[in-house]
């Protein structure tokens, strides 16, 4: 039983701000900073035109909004004068250098209309070339966009998950930027709707698994979420059963991260309810430890977008969670509707908790970001170039798309962060699937570049490392999925810009 002290505790830590000097949370500049009361699904943060900092694209009904960024605090919407004004259901995103060409394509997806591949040259205009990439293939109705170079040969492919009609299709890269339908070799039969899917090397052989989330409507059969083990040469086989996930669905998103930094990846996975938080054992089996670190949400909310990040530099990750709405389908209400619908999440490290088992407390409150609108997709990415991880979330509806800008302690002393980006030779040019370590002062952080949404989103291509009160050299160790590990060194930063580690140094 709580005693009143314990309540008066409580109710004061619920109600306070931070102290100066200590981490201050965000504030919201979407108005100041050019983006409106927008709604939107689907986020991805990525340099579109080159020129080092990160810009923003909103995927939503209507007509797609693309944000420029042409100053600190300062982005233009320009998606109709380059091409990335899709108008329709839109509902996620993906950007990457898919025809290896050094330019930036995007791939768009749409809740009832075909999934887009928009090929780049340079920042100056995204061009349609969906039947050239796509061709021959019945694409529509899809949802998350999972980069992945699943066979290894430099080039990276698509898993696109499918809402109500649409399938859900895995497509191998041929090397030339168009794509093969390979769907076949995943045992999809009766999969009825999906919202986002994650690859991550669960048993440390070197080939990324795919972990499939599964949402299924009321009318439906319940079906457990999926787990395909990489055989090798686009070969999967369902080890669902093998590893006993509990047939928890309704899964929307996933964030894989190596929580607990033992080298093995973990992942966290949102649902109607019951969060679940999968501990990897080291050999490729997995534990739902959610309840033992604070993480379940379990307050019956929908929860939506999800990712790992280091806002406050101290080198251990947050988590944050969205919730939203129920999505579509009860009563023929469209879109996400009222019921229920619960503040955000941000779950952070108590700092007496162990870094091998973190227990996690929600300060979404504290730091400004508990906002209880319809949330979906949520991203992260330096948009102010101050070396801070900013975060957007996305909202349906009559709720605006959130654009939090990271407060830092509040003083103008520049980040200390490692913030690193891959630049892959044999490997895939993104780097996706690379391991990344960075030691300093006694002290390691490991990071995986994945190409995984959280839903419908992709956050910035660069890592993050919080390196707090250390002014020694930056030791960093890349594994690069062509199985090459290169070595590196940095100096410490004074400010935050991002360092490009490339395959051949």
């Amino acid at each position: 039983m709580r005693t009143a002290a314990t309540i008066l505790v409580f109710l004061l830590l619920a109600g306070c701000s931070p102290k100066p000097g200590e981490f201050q949370g965000f504030e919201t500049v979407e108005e100041d900073w050019g983006f409106g009361q927008t709604e939107a699904r689907g986020i991805c943060i990525f340099d579109g035109d080159d020129d080092g900092d990160n810009d923003v694209l909103l995927v939503r009904t209507g007509p797609n909004h693309y944000y420029e960024n042409v100053d600190v605090g300062v982005f233009e919407e320009r998606g109709a004068e380059l091409g990335l004004d899709i108008d329709g259901a839109g509902t996620g995103c993906a950007a990457a250098d898919f025809d290896q060409d050094g330019d930036v394509d995007i791939v768009v997806t749409d809740n009832s209309g075909p999934t887009r591949f928009l090929v780049g040259n340079g920042g100056g205009y995204w061009a349609d070339a969906s039947e050239f990439f796509f061709a021959g293939f019945d694409l529509s109705g899809q949802s998350s966009v999972t980069c992945e170079d699943v066979d290894h040969d430099g080039w990276l492919d698509l898993m696109l998950t499918g809402l109500h009609e649409g399938r859900s299709n895995l497509l191998r890269n041929r090397g030339d930027g168009t794509f093969e339908d390979l769907s076949d070799r995943l045992p999809l039969d009766g999969l009825q709707r999906s919202w986002a899917a994650a690859f991550l090397d669960a048993d440390g052989d070197g080939l990324a698994d795919l972990y499939l989330g599964t949402d299924v409507p009321p009318e439906f059969e319940p079906q457990a979420d999926l787990f395909f083990r990489n055989d090798g040469d686009f070969e999967f086989t369902d080890v669902t059963a093998d590893l006993g996930f509990p047939n928890i669905k309704n899964a929307m998103g996933i964030a894989v991260t190596d929580f607990d930094q033992d080298g093995a990846p973990d992942f966290y996975v949102t649902n109607i309810g019951h969060h679940s938080l999968y501990w990897n054992d080291g050999e490729g089996s997995f534990v739902d430890v959610s309840a033992a670190t604070g993480t379940t949400n379990n307050t019956g909310a929908a929860g939506w977008g999800t990712l790992w990040v280091d806002t406050d530099d101290d080198g251990r990750e947050e988590l944050l969670v969205v919730n939203g709405g129920l999505y579509g389908d009860l009563e023929e209400i469209d879109g996400l509707i009222a019921s229920p619908r619960q503040n955000n999440r941000f779950y952070i490290p108590h700092p007496a908790s162990p870094v091998e088992f973190p227990e996690f407390r929600d300060r979404a409150g504290l730091y400004g970001i508990a906002d209880g609108g319809a949330g979906m997709g949520a991203a992260k990415g330096d948009l102010d170039g101050d070396g801070r991880v900013d975060l957007i979330v996305a909202s349906r509806g009559s709720s605006t798309t959130r654009v939090y800008r990271n407060l830092g302690t509040g003083s103008e002393e520049p980040s200390t962060a490692a913030r690193i980006r891959l630049r892959g030779t044999d490997s895939n040019p993104e780097g996706v699937g690379a391991t990344v370590a960075v030691e300093a002062c006694g002290v390691t952080r490991v990071r995986y570049r994945s190409g995984a949404p959280s839903v419908l989103s992709q956050g910035e291509p660069a890592l993050h490392f919080g390196v707090p009160g250390c002014d020694e050299d930056r030791h960093v160790t890349v594994s690069w999925p062509s199985g090459a590990v290169t070595e590196h060194v940095l100096a410490p930063p004074n400010s935050g810009a991002v360092t490009v580690l490339s395959e051949d140094d």
